[in-house]
């Protein structure tokens, strides 16, 4: 930068830099603001797993899978809701096989 013109390079990096500021500042302003940045929260209806499972005559998991829900979203979200899931008939847990009482001699 000897003759005061800017190179090519120069150029890019003074706009890159502008365009990261301006994109901060919008984003901190957003954020004051109250709004949510990022991807929407999920939304999974419990009872249409349910209606799935007994449709198809098969597990939660592959219901899951059926309804094309990733489990890595599916299993956070149903720990997260675990009152939703459960009044949608849901278990959580391996089914503990019952104890009959000891009989006493």
């Amino acid at each position: 930068m000897t003759d005061g013109n800017l190179s090519p390079e120069e150029m890019e990096e003074i706009a890159h830099k502008y365009l990261s500021e301006k994109t901060k500042a919008g984003l901190a302003k957003a954020r004051a603001a109250g709004v949510h940045i990022g991807k929407p929260a999920a939304v999974i209806d419990f009872s249409e797993i349910k209606s799935a499972m007994n449709k198809y005559n098969t597990s939660e998991r592959q219901a899951v899978k059926i309804l094309r829900i990733p489990l890595s979203t599916y299993y956070p979200y149903k720990i997260a809701h675990k009152d939703r899931a459960i009044a949608a008939g849901l278990t959580f847990g391996r089914k503990e096989k019952i104890k009959s009482d000891p009989v006493e001699v």
